[in-house]
């Protein structure tokens, strides 16, 4: 038995909480009485048995949530119409919960919800009908077939608005007619979308996924048929999914920076343009994610494709574009087949064409009988650039079976260009011609191998960024004079590639205008010699976790500008030699093993070899460096730092008269980490400011001589730490040694460090106030100033670390001690002043 009395009544309203006109109803209806409901209300129509309620006459309800059908076996139907008509509320209305559900909204009539649901539990049914001009249903959330049956039509004009729009693998949506529209914010189709005869869908972002048994389709057919998308669409979201634009019906997916993409996330999707369907999209993917698979297909002369971005056939998934039947897909960006090694792509054409501004693609990709016309282009086809050969060229594919493709080249510096797509090519430019492009790539799959050269004066390469070994083989030279300009440059760019830069004689130059990796995840190696020159931003040297880059500087005249970073093993392995007179200039950080984890070397020989640093130079920042600088080679930097970090463990070592460093501020040997440096065979270090020898608390360093001198304006050390035969001239001393300034003892000193067998290091001593002074660097120390000496320093230190003892008397008239900056009084051990 129902729980609620049959009543049949019609009831002609002047309440004002419900406006004006007529409400009908009759069945299963709780409460009993419609007029009575307010935004409060909940509502039911076919609780146990049937109910209806129908509203027309310009009358307005209010409800809080409504359920109809709400029991199984019961219905709840109600209708909506009328100009001035309206149900609204800010609830859920269900129309059919475990029963059945209807609901028509016509000729004006409006319903407005938060949530509207259509068959929610299994065994359900629901259906929505909203038709005719101004009829409208408005909600936050729209799901049609939860897990019932159910279809919702708009027609005639009709609309409905969602916030987000899900139509579910029980759903089904008909949109028909002019004016009739579904506009979303998202749109969400699992189960079947027939747009038809002028309809309209509308949506920031669509997604059609498909369920666990069934695909999402989306059909799209007759003329004024429109699917406006005005950002991501998705065809195959994590399920299956198709979409059909077909009988003169047309979908923009952004057409100036919107996005499809067919096959997502491990999903499927096909895309069918056929009978004059028309496709605008900003960019297009096939198989964009890993175990996803996408398929388009366009059929039929009037049938249309338009990207105004890129089109990708395989991004990393596997995935095929049929181009049929005398039909045109035109590509204003990159065309690519097979983003990446391990993925397959097929651009498949019968009788078809293809026009796009470059072209990524094997010859083994591009199958049966058509046309490519194109500004770009790498494949394995060789180039040359020459006297004789111009910037239009023609290729006919016929070596597979039944293959009979034509591709029109012409260069026009607009697209990319480049050799060895999965082959091996070569691109060679001379006879000074100039030849430019958006983006070059030689070597792009693994075992394929591209070769260029750029050669003679006035030969030239203008391009963006390129790359030289993606995944594969690179292999660029630039001699006699040919020159490159480019934008940011991967030598050796994925793992497993290699790649290779030659820059040799006088005039051969190459401008790298933006960032330059020098294996960026795989090997990369740049040699400059003979006189060549080249400059870049900033430069990485070895930059990821496994990746090798080595960077050769060799022979007079040979240059290197580079104006920004410079690091030499930025988390990989990083090599960069310097010599015979070639010369390097970096004007920003410069780190050599920067990174935890990496390895940088840096070897700086010959005379007139040198490397100009603006800024400081850490060798060894978090990871391993070595600096070498050997037989007459030469070094300048502002701040040098040997083991900056804990986990750093790092050396230099400079051997060979005139072997010069030169540090304009202080010298670090041991930061927070250790340091080691060898001055030997009458090598100099020169040092503008303080060297300080393990600076902070726990790091430890050394200073080992052989022959070798340390200029210095003040040195902070222990004598423990200054080991072997030098020497060192300094303006301050902060050690473990006793220190008196006094009628007997100048300010001039000359100290002799035997404190070890084979140890004898004389330090010249010369108070000038250009450096630190005090006493008990790591061990025990003595400074006493008296009999009217006047001493002065930038910094004052007496125990300077943890252990440390450090005294200081000023003693007696006229004898004075000026510090221009801090004096610290036992800075980590222990300072006194006992007199």
């Amino acid at each position: 038995m129902p729980r609620h009395a049959t009543i049949a009544l019609v009831v002609l309203l002047c309440l004002p909480t419900v406006g004006r006109g007529e409400i009908t109803w009759s069945g299963d209806v709780d409460p009993s009485d419609p007029t009575t409901w307010t935004s409060s209300t909940t509502a039911y129509l076919g609780d146990g048995d049937d109910g209806t309620l129908s509203l027309d006459g310009d009358s307005d309800l209010l409800t809080w949530n409504v359920y109809m059908g709400y029991q199984s076996g019961s219905s709840g139907q109600a209708t909506v119409d009328g100009v001035g008509t309206s149900w609204s509320g800010s609830g859920r209305f269900q129309i059919g919960r475990y029963g059945d559900g209807s609901l028509s909204i016509t000729d004006s009539g409006s319903v407005s919800f938060g949530r509207v649901e259509l068959g929610v539990y299994a065994g359900s049914t629901g259906q929505v009908t909203v038709s005719g001009a101004g009829s409208t249903l408005t909600n936050t959330i729209l799901e049609v077939g939860i897990q019932g049956e159910s279809v919702l039509s708009v027609n005639s004009g009709g609309q409905v608005q969602s916030m987000n729009g899900y139509l579910l693998e029980h759903g089904q949506a008909n949109i028909e007619g002019p004016g009739s529209a579904w506009i979303n914010n998202a749109l969400y189709v699992d189960g079947i979308l027939s747009v038809t005869n002028a309809g309209y869908i509308s949506c920031l972002s669509g997604y059609i996924s498909g369920g666990p048994e069934e695909a999402g389709v989306v059909e799209l057919k007759g003329a004024g048929t429109l699917w406006s998308n005005r950002g991501w669409l998705t065809v195959g979201d994590r399920g299956a999914g198709t979409l059909t634009i077909a009988d003169d019906a047309s979908l923009i997916a952004n057409a100036s920076s919107g996005r499809l993409d067919i096959g997502t996330y491990g999903g499927s999707g096909s895309l069918f343009v056929t009978s004059g369907g028309t496709l605008s999209s900003g960019s297009m993917r096939l198989a964009s994610h890993a175990n996803s698979s996408g398929q388009a297909t366009i059929d039929g002369a009037t049938s249309s494709m338009t990207i105004s971005g890129s089109l990708s056939v395989g991004v990393a998934g596997d995935a095929t574009l049929s181009i049929l039947n005398d039909a045109t897909v035109n590509v204003a960006g990159l065309t690519s087949v097979a983003s990446s090694s391990d993925v397959q792509g097929e651009i498949r054409f019968a009788n078809g064409t293809l026009i796009t501004h470059g072209l990524l693609a094997s010859s083994e990709e591009l199958t049966g009988q058509g046309a490519i016309y194109t500004n770009g282009l790498v494949s394995d086809f060789n180039l040359q650039f020459d006297s004789s050969h111009g910037m239009k060229k023609s290729f006919l594919l016929q070596t597979l079976p039944g293959q009979d493709i034509t591709i029109d080249l012409e260069v026009d510096g607009s697209a990319i260009l480049g050799v060895g797509n999965r082959g091996m090519a070569t691109m060679s430019i001379a006879d000074g011609v100039q030849v430019a492009s958006n983006s070059g790539s030689l070597g792009y799959h693994q075992k394929a191998t591209g070769i260029a050269t750029v050669d003679g004066v006035g030969s030239t390469w203008t391009t963006g960024n390129l790359t030289v070994g993606t995944f594969g083989s690179g292999d660029l030279s630039i001699t006699n004079g040919g020159e490159i300009v480019s934008g940011t440059t991967r030598i050796g760019y994925r793992a497993g590639a290699t790649g290779t830069v030659r820059v040799d004689g006088a005039e051969s130059t190459w401008i790298d205008r933006s960032d330059l990796f020098v294996g960026l995840d795989g090997h990369g190696e740049l040699a400059v010699g003979n006189g060549a020159k080249i400059s870049s931003d900033s430069t990485y040297i070895g930059n990821s976790t496994g990746s090798v880059g080595r960077v050769s500087i060799v022979g007079a005249a040979s240059t290197w500008l580079n104006e920004g970073f410079l690091y030499v093993g930025n988390s990989g392995t990083g090599t960069l030699i310097i010599s015979d007179g070639g010369s390097l200039e970096s004007n920003s950080i410069s780190g050599i093993g920067y990174e935890s984890g990496s390895t940088g070397e840096v070897v700086v020989e010959g005379a007139g070899s040198t490397w100009d640093n603006l800024s400081t130079l850490y060798v060894g920042g978090f990871g391993n460096g070595t600096l070498t600088i050997a037989d007459g080679g030469y070094v300048r930097n502002f701040s040098g730092n040997i083991g900056y970090s804990t986990d750093a463990a790092n050396s230099v070592s400079i051997a060979g008269h005139d072997s010069t460093w030169t540090n304009l501020g202080n010298l670090y040997v041991g930061h927070w980490g250790t340091g080691f440096l060898s001055i030997s065979d009458g090598a100099l270090v020169t040092v503008n400011h303080e060297t300080f020898v393990a600076f902070e608390e726990g790091a430890s360093g050394e200073i080992h001589f052989d022959g070798g001198t340390l200029s210095t304006g003040g040195l902070i050390a222990s004598i423990e730490k200054l080991t072997g035969v030098g020497t060192i001239e300094t303006h301050g001393l902060v050690s473990d040694v006793d220190l008196a300034f006094d009628a007997t003892h100048g300010i001039v000193q000359t100290l002799t460090l035997d404190h070890s067998p084979g140890n004898s290091i004389t330090i010249n001593l010369d108070i000038n106030g250009s450096g630190a002074l005090g006493a008990g660097h790591s061990g025990t120390g003595m400074l006493s100033i008296s009999d009217g000496i006047q001493i002065s320093s930038t910094t004052g230190y007496l125990g300077y670390h943890e252990g440390a003892i450090g005294e200081a008397c000023v003693d007696g008239v006229g004898s004075t001690w000026s510090i221009s900056k801090d004096l610290y009084i036992g800075k980590y051990g222990d300072g006194d002043w006992p007199c």
